[in-house]
């Protein structure tokens, strides 16, 4: 073990406070006799305690999931941002999960509108049945913004990111290829209401709603082929 990492440790384990499934205010879900699957985002490192195997997660902004090894002082982090991650069965392991207020598998960055409802803004290029599928596997889905309040509080999110994207996909689709949106959950539905920024004018071929930038972050309709950021919602249950 290096003089950086010895430093690094003894600083962790000094500020270590364990109060039931918390560790310095962060809440942990425990399962015993189960470890992190290792893969790409996984590292092993030795350290004396779970506590600071803990506390090591929690400086990890990309950590939500670890779990640790007594008999062998291994901790093992995961950095992938999710906190659904493989779990295998192995004695003398332990799991610990940071709880999300998303309640889904994003392990920070989320937001809140009403206290029920959380959002998290991915910042990855996908087209859009991939950021579909992306959001199902992190708990939640993509965002279907159902009242004008909701709309207008992720347009003003999106607005104070100006992150320069394009666009960010949403969770509407032109299912009769007639330019006719609606919520993927609620195919059967009609919208309640609309905030397109033009008039959808590609019915056969542009069935993907998202925000556009270039519409003060309106709704538009979309390439469904198209690399764009996305937003995924969650119910807090």
């Amino acid at each position: 073990m290096n003089v950086q990492f010895s430093l690094l440790t003894t600083s962790l384990f000094m500020s270590v406070r364990i109060e039931g499934n918390k560790i310095n205010g962060t809440k942990f879900a425990i399962d015993n006799d189960k470890r992190i699957v290792f893969s790409a985002y996984t590292t092993d490192q030795r350290v004396t305690t779970k506590g600071m195997c803990a506390m090591m997660c929690i400086s990890e902004e990309k950590c939500c999931t670890a779990s640790y090894n007594y008999a062998t002082s291994t901790c093992r982090l995961d950095t992938s941002e999710h906190c659904c991650v493989d779990i295998e069965v192995v004695d003398g392991w332990e799991v610990f999960k940071r709880e999300s207020p998303c309640t889904g598998c994003v392990s920070y960055g989320c937001i809140s509108y009403n206290g029920s409802s959380y959002y998290k803004i991915i910042e990855d290029y996908k087209p859009w049945d991939d950021a579909k599928t992306s959001c199902v596997l992190l708990g939640g889905k993509l965002l279907e913004a159902e009242t004008p309040e909701e709309n207008y509080f992720i347009k003003t999110e999106l607005r104070t990111r100006a992150t320069g994207v394009k666009g960010y996909w949403i969770g509407g689709y032109n299912f009769q290829m007639d330019g006719n949106f609606k919520w993927i959950s609620n195919h059967d539905q009609q919208m309640t209401y609309s905030d397109f920024g033009k008039t959808p004018d590609g019915p056969t071929t542009q069935r993907c709603l998202l925000y556009w930038r270039d519409y003060g972050y309106a709704w538009g309709d979309g390439f469904c082929t198209a690399l764009l950021h996305y937003v995924c919602e969650f119910i807090k249950r």
